[in-house]
């Protein structure tokens, strides 16, 4: 698991809030993803001065020496890219990191991370590619070549994280932490309620957080938990607050035109296109406790 700070670098009042998206299951390659989509929530990011973190599986690993791998490529693979790669895997690969580049580009200075996915661990244990290790020297190269100064946190998260995010307050509203754990997540929980569960068990022994991620399921649930917290001091006191629980769409239509892939087969649910949009008050909610004025984070998503 890995931990990073990231300090933001403007200074919020107590009505500012820091509009958070995340990409994830982007699955570049597959014929199935959704560039459209991607395309628009780039363009959303942008016109909102919003940051982003990508939840991982940015690439798709279902290609040679994966049990799901279909031979005919063609219902498979992006016809664009596999063209372009002049029918190469190893090329074919390269083309979907230039391909996610050009894309993200206009937004790279917004980036807190960019997490593994299981596509992304599935290609580096089979020896076929770093996805986004190779992404991001891309990155770094296309910068020099810009003469672009690069953001420091475009790089390589693990595949579970917590990040801490630190704010500069005005007036009387010195500073401010939000703690976000993040997972990728695991397995293929067929209800809304099983998938809840695989990230509800992470709140007893990581309580701390303002806000859990996961990603991998292709759904869009929100869901706020009211947790508590020990104020310790001279007089210690319980402190109810609200958690909230999100898991994030993808951009991978399970059911499109032509094409067939693993999830269709198996008669899941659609998925659900688009981004995580969750808006961050680091200052949000006053308290009064033992004649002592506070504030609190508020965390709020789009549905």
């Amino acid at each position: 698991m890995d931990c990073v700070n990231r300090r933001m670098p403007n200074v919020y009042r107590r009505s500012d809030f820091m509009h958070l998206f995340t990409f994830a299951d982007l699955h570049e390659g597959a014929r199935a993803t959704s560039r459209d989509c991607r395309k628009d929530a780039i363009t959303g990011v942008k016109r909102e001065k919003g940051w982003w973190m990508g939840g991982g599986d940015f690439g798709d690993g279902i290609l040679v020496g994966d049990k799901r791998f279909d031979m005919r490529l063609e219902k498979q693979l992006d016809p664009r890219l596999w063209h372009r790669a002049h029918r190469d895997i190893g090329q074919y690969q390269l083309e979907c990191q230039l391909e996610l580049l050009d894309d993200f580009w206009p937004i790279h200075d917004k980036c807190l991370g960019l997490m593994v996915g299981n596509h992304e661990e599935a290609m580096a244990q089979r020896g076929q590619l770093e996805f986004l290790e190779g992404l991001v020297k891309l990155y770094q190269r296309k910068c020099r070549d810009c003469g672009v100064t690069p953001n420091p946190w475009f790089t390589v998260l693990g595949y579970n994280v917590v990040m801490l995010l630190y704010f500069k307050g005005s007036g009387s509203h010195k500073a401010a932490e939000v703690m976000i754990f993040a997972t990728h997540g695991t397995g293929a929980s067929a209800t809304a309620g099983g998938r809840l569960n695989k990230i509800e068990g992470v709140l007893p022994w990581l309580p701390g957080c303002c806000l859990y991620l996961c990603f991998h399921f292709h759904d869009h649930i929100p869901h706020p938990r009211s947790v508590f917290d020990i104020v310790r001091g001279p007089r210690p006191y319980i402190q109810q607050r609200k958690a909230m629980i999100l898991i994030a769409p993808s951009m991978l239509r399970t059911y499109a035109p032509g094409q067939e892939n693993y999830a269709s087969k198996r008669l899941y649910p659609p998925s659900v296109l688009g981004v995580g949009d969750i808006r961050i008050w680091p200052f949000g909610e006053r308290m009064r406790q033992d004649r002592r004025d506070f504030t609190r984070p508020r965390i709020e998503v789009t549905v």
